[in-house]
């Protein structure tokens, strides 16, 4: 009877760390995406626009 005290010590305790590590991961990849998206330049000119001016 102890290892299911211990499995559920052990349920107790990794669901809620789980729960927290995917979080701040998700929030790490959002914060990621925010930063890249404000520095993208807004108008990027294509190589082919410059092709047959020259």
């Amino acid at each position: 009877m102890t290892w299911v005290w211990a499995l559920l010590a052990v349920w107790l305790v990794g669901v809620p760390v789980a729960v927290v590590i995917g979080r701040s991961i998700r929030l790490a990849d959002r914060a990621d995406r925010d930063v890249d998206r404000a520095a993208a330049p807004v108008d990027v000119p294509s190589p082919r626009d410059d092709a047959g001016t020259a």
